[in-house]
């Protein structure tokens, strides 16, 4: 996933690693990322590619507190298969 995830957003901007995800985030900033965590099978917030978003924003200097990972649902979004 790591590499898939590095080389999607290396060609998308041109640019490597880090110099990519500082197109879009700056230090300082809030981002907030919206996932959908009940689509399984098919649409589904996939938590690696979540872990890469995240360590591509921290390698653009964004700290871990100002990340806000949400869904419109509360329920939804902290469900647990049983």
């Amino acid at each position: 996933m790591k590499k898939m995830m590095h080389k999607g957003i290396e060609e998308l901007t041109g640019r490597g690693w880090v110099d990519a995800w500082r197109q879009f985030a700056t230090p300082g900033e809030r981002i907030g990322i919206k996932v959908n965590p009940v689509g399984q099978p098919h649409v589904i917030s996939a938590p690696e590619v979540l872990r890469e978003i995240i360590a591509g924003l921290n390698s653009a200097g964004i700290k871990n507190k100002d990340i806000v990972v949400y869904d419109r649902y509360h329920d939804q979004f902290f469900w647990r298969r049983l």
